[in-house]
């Protein structure tokens, strides 16, 4: 097993795609990129300022522009297997702008780029704990073309992704989702003890081509998911639906949950809840926070050890 300890990656740009008749699609953009690899762990990254390059515009009039590039935290390409993430703070990451077209009738502008904090592409056996993303932001479509959307954990062609603890918060930006999964996934990706705050879009979104059965969340917290809470993905039992997290300060921003916060204890009752200190109340809180020793407790709260 390979470990990733303690990094800090900040201001990472991506490389632009080429410009061509027809533009070329950017690169993608990651603070630690996984490509084909087995039984990584990554642990307390930070990941912040990662922007993607533009997608390669149009050298004639007959061409199209290119999709802007992917900006990620963390990303899992090539068959990547068994790629455990944990203490993530992912944060200012921005997709590609969209490539422009050709002058002439006909011609298409690329779309913009996707960011996300954990990104997967035909990787399966991914584990995300205790991890913590906002203001992500897919890239600047232009006219006629569409706005990249951003997602705190996306998944496209990948399978067994468990994502438990996460804390996800938009900033207002279009296309602001949760967990993302695009088409064609290998296996079913399951969301819990997670948190999911003032996004534009979807808490939990699940492309319209996959079972509905592929995208499944439980045991969580949705503030004001602009969109909705999901589409189609299952919601299970142990949801608090339209209920403020109580952040201790937004605009700091420090999203610990405050001491009335009803994310507190809320978390699946077969969830492990010992790394919180004492009184932990017997249950996991949600987010993430949850199960670490930076959990809030409630005045008065049993405590248990085992």
């Amino acid at each position: 097993r390979i470990t990733v300890r303690d990094l800090v990656a900040d201001d990472i740009q991506g490389g632009h795609g080429k410009d061509d008749y027809h533009g070329v699609a950017a690169p993608a953009a990651g603070a630690v990129w996984a490509a084909g690899s087995s039984a990584i762990e990554v642990t307390g990254l930070e990941a912040t300022n990662v922007t993607a390059g533009r997608g390669g515009h149009a050298t004639s009039g007959y061409g199209n522009g290119s999709i802007g590039g992917l900006a990620a935290g963390v990303l899992a390409t090539a068959g990547s297997l068994n790629l455990r993430v944990s203490g993530l703070v992912a944060h200012g990451l921005i997709g590609g702008a969209a490539g422009n077209r050709g002058g002439n009738s006909g011609t298409v502008y690329g779309s913009g780029g996707p960011a996300a904090a954990v990104a997967a592409i035909d990787s399966s056996g991914l584990i995300l704990e205790a991890n913590l993303a906002w203001a992500l932001t897919g890239g600047t479509g232009q006219t006629g073309a569409h706005h990249g959307a951003s997602a705190c954990v996306r998944a496209s062609r990948s399978g067994s992704v468990q994502v438990q603890g996460l804390t996800c918060v938009g900033s207002g930006e279009v296309l602001q989702r949760g967990v993302w999964l695009t088409s064609a996934p290998l296996g079913p990706t399951r969301v819990w003890d997670s948190v999911f705050a003032d996004l534009s879009d979807y808490a939990v979104y699940s492309h319209s081509s996959n079972d509905r059965g592929a995208l499944e969340a439980e045991w969580s917290l949705v503030w004001q998911a602009g969109e909705g809470v999901s589409v189609n993905a299952h919601t299970l039992e142990g949801m608090l639906l339209n209920t403020d997290p109580s952040f201790v300060d937004v605009a700091q921003p420090d999203y610990h949950l405050k001491a009335d916060s009803l994310g507190i204890d809320a978390g699946h009752p077969e969830s492990r809840y010992q790394g919180e200190p004492e009184a932990n109340g017997c249950r996991r809180n949600l987010g993430a926070y949850g199960n670490t020793g930076e959990a809030t407790g409630k005045e008065g709260a049993e405590h248990c050890r085992i």
